[in-house]
């Protein structure tokens, strides 16, 4: 992950553990919330036939869907474990590992700096896109977090045009996540493409000679020529082995060719079947067996239903406001600007290995060709970035963020104008994280770029704006970028000029202070943090380090004599930057000027320190404060405890297995605790033909008017209570339910038995004749 080749194992193995437990308790983990509700139910009826025998969603997930892959994964590792939630911690910790050091390696691709890696890693671990509102890896496991810890593997080996290896890691994600695996491989192809022809062309060229505007190679002078016998007597049987040698030649030159224009195609061809293949191991067998691409449903019929219904916030472009629009746009101008600014020539690491690949091809067996070593560096520190094939060129970025944006382009035209089901499937906002880890590595290089300039207090301010709230993060990124790209000569004062002004813009526009608190901190905290650390960069720059450090300490102290909550103490005031601090650790231990003693005492201590904490917190065995603490990071059997979930927690104990019950279907997580069968959620959107016509009925029906675009938007908790009581029961017997979990204020003249009550929550057992 990080080279410490100066210490040995053990410390390294010590550091390790540190990074990985210690960034996983500062980033935080949940489980179950949200997707598990409609991911663990069939993965519970596979441990155990008898539970949701007669719910339709669970038994339509049960045939072969997308998710068919990942189901029978944590199945068979339930059954090894015996428990569900343990599985899933497991494999969560085993992509966290793997995320972490893919993104090391992407890294390492560009600058063997460790800042860098942190960076990076950082960014991506806390980065948000409302623009399909999407994770790049999120906190919990989900089919999203396992496949994203392949995929990273992916473009990695891409990057370094190992493109067999790369495919391999799509086709294995996609088979966990078929989007997550399916968008990158099918963005990296015009690259592959385009690195294929290059690298084709310069090996005929060291190879053979020129190559002409038709792609065919003109072959050089023969080497005979100066064996020619000055020799009168000898000219005969010289030209018979100058015609012999020149005839071996064209030979080998022939088959060279033709070996060339086939490894193309292997190179190319092979690493698509292998991507293809695997992901058609997901779509072929839905065709096969009548799950999926039928004509039950229609294509205007298919995008009403997932896209304007049930997922508008992951497919409907019209469903983003003009703030997430805007952040969005700002975002990735400030992106390129970034891209633009970065130098990768001046990496010491493409360096090494441009000399390394420079000394290998002067070993060739044509002396003719050999450059010298004075030209050869003018043309490497001139060209480095455009012609090296070992070097990841801009342009890729450039590529792939265009390619986002292309992607976001199509999913409008053929999702709002031209309904197409395919672009619905695709949900090509998917593409929008790819972009941001393009855009996240520019950043990590140029933060270096700025500490090798004593610069460091500016690659802190554009890490900040990259985890402010969206419009602002966005706005201020931008103007950062701008700075750094237009203003390096008076880059102190006018750039912090230009962060003053976004600041101002940021207050006058006044964002909701929740949003505030959920991604960074509240007003008026994050304004008194923001102005002293612009002070500090404006009038001390000399000292930046000691009294900006200083003055943050002085803020924090502020912020803790104003009171706010523990818990938002807890959130966002230790934890992002604790995040950050565990992940730069082996950057400090590098530049602090300590002895290699002190520097293992601290790792080994770090170490053991967050392996008990880690163990015993499972374990519920860590004093109370710090219990809480562990608890609120790590939530690994979470149990909320609001009336619904006692509920369904007490409904599991008094009722059959069998037994089936109406519930409002915007309550999601009544069917996980009671593992009882309902008749429709609205977040148990079956992925089947047959199971979404189903689904569609079964919502008309509990609402009692036609399937709309509002659903999502606040229209079910409207509609629902305003069914009657007869109405609901009604409803239930069509599709045999005994029982119906309502609110006493809606619907308290049902004529039932009251089963149980929790608040004003009851549940209501109902005649079955």
């Amino acid at each position: 992950m990080w080279q410490i080749k100066k210490y040995s194992w053990h410390f390294s193995l010590s550091l390790f553990i540190f990074i990985i437990l210690g960034s996983f308790l500062a980033r935080g983990y949940t489980f179950p919330v949200g997707n598990h509700y409609t991911h663990v139910p069939q993965i519970k009826s596979m441990l155990n036939p008898e539970l949701y025998k007669n719910d339709y969603y669970v038994q339509e997930m049960l045939n072969f869907t997308p998710r068919y892959y990942y189901q029978y994964l944590i199945y068979f590792f339930s059954k090894f474990t015996g428990s569900i939630s343990l599985s899933y911690l497991i494999f969560y910790l085993t992509s966290f590992i793997s995320l972490i050091w893919g993104l090391s390696a992407i890294s390492k691709i560009f600058t063997p700096s460790k800042l860098s890696a942190a960076v990076l890693i950082f960014l991506s671990l806390i980065s948000y896109t409302l623009i399909g509102y999407l994770k790049l890896f999120p906190n919990t496991p989900i089919p999203a977090t396992f496949a994203m810890s392949l995929t990273v593997w992916g473009i990695y080996f891409c990057f370094r045009q190992r493109w067999i290896i790369g495919y391999l890691f799509f086709g294995i994600a996609s088979i966990l996540q078929f989007l997550v695996g399916v968008l990158p491989g099918i963005i990296i192809i015009p690259i592959m493409l385009i690195e294929a022809i290059k690298n084709q062309n310069l090996k005929q060229v060291n190879s053979f000679g020129e190559v002409n505007v038709f792609g065919e190679v003109k072959s050089q002078k023969r080497v005979c020529n100066s064996e020619v016998s000055v020799s009168s007597g000898n000219t005969s049987g010289k030209e018979c082995k100058t015609h012999s040698r020149q005839s071996k030649f064209k030979t080998i030159t022939n088959l060279m060719n033709f070996l060339l224009r086939y490894e193309f195609i292997f190179l190319v061809i092979v690493p698509l079947i292998i991507f293809f293949g695997l992901a058609c191991l997901v779509y072929l067998p839905m065709v096969l067996t009548g799950t999926t691409s039928t004509n039950k449903l229609t294509n205007e019929e298919f995008v009403f239903i997932y896209g304007w219904v049930r997922n508008p916030h992951h497919i409907i472009p019209a469903y983003w406001n003009w703030k997430i629009r805007l952040d969005f746009i700002c975002f990735i101008l400030g992106g390129c600007l970034c891209i633009h600014k970065i130098d990768i020539t001046k990496s010491e690491y493409l360096w090494q290995e441009s000399i390394t690949e420079t000394k290998i091809s002067h070993s060739s067996t044509f002396p003719e060709v050999e450059i010298g070593k004075i030209k050869e560096k003018k043309i490497r520190e001139k060209d480095l970035s455009f012609t090296d094939v070992r070097c990841l060129e801009k342009w890729k970025f450039y590529l792939i963020i265009a390619e986002s944006i292309l992607a976001l382009f199509l999913g409008y035209i053929f999702v709002e104008v031209y309904p197409l089901a395919l672009f619905a499937k695709l949900q090509l906002a998917r593409t929008v994280p790819f972009a941001q880890l393009m855009i996240f590595i520019a950043v990590s290089i140029l933060v270096n770029q700025l500490y090798q300039q004593g610069n460091l207090g500016l690659g802190l301010l554009l890490i900040i704006s990259l985890i402010l709230p969206v419009p602002y993060q966005g706005i201020c990124f931008f103007i950062l970028s701008a700075g750094l790209f237009f203003l390096e000569r008076w880059r102190y004062k006018l750039i912090v000029l230009l962060i003053l002004f976004g600041g101002f813009i940021f207050y006058l526009l006044h964002p909701p202070i929740d949003l505030i608190i959920n991604r960074f901190l509240p007003v008026p905290y994050q304004g008194i943090c923001f102005f002293i650390l612009s002070v500090g960069l404006f009038c001390l720059e000399r000292w930046n380090y000691k009294f900006i450090v200083l003055l943050m300490l002085l803020g924090e102290l502020i912020f803790y004599f104003l009171h706010p909550p523990i818990d938002l103490i807890i959130n966002r005031f230790f934890v992002i930057p604790g995040l950050f601090l565990v992940l730069i650790f082996p950057f400090i231990l590098d530049e602090v000027d300590v002895t290699i003693v002190q520097k293992k005492l601290m790792t080994y201590g770090l170490a053991i320190a967050t392996s008990l904490v880690f163990v015993l917190g499972l374990f519920e065995a860590l004093p109370g404060k710090i219990l809480e603490v562990f608890e609120q990071q790590v939530k690994f059997n979470r149990v909320p405890q609001d009336e619904v979930t006692k509920l369904a927690l007490r409904f599991r104990e008094i009722s059959d297995k069998d037994d089936v019950i109406l519930i409002p279907p915007f309550v999601s997580n009544f069917q996980f605790f009671s593992e009882r069968a309902v008749i429709v959620d609205f977040k148990h959107f079956p992925q089947t033909d047959r199971g979404i016509r189903e689904w569609k009925n079964r919502m008309e029906d509990v609402f009692g008017v036609p399937l709309n675009d509002k659903l999502a938007v606040g229209a079910m908790e409207i509609l629902f209570p305003q069914q009657t009581g007869k109405e609901l029961v009604n409803v239930a017997k069509k599709y045999r339910a005994e029982y119906i979990l309502t609110r006493v204020d809606w619907h308290g003249d049902i004529e039932g038995k009251v089963m149980d009550k929790e608040g004003e929550w009851v549940i209501f057992q109902i005649n079955s004749d």
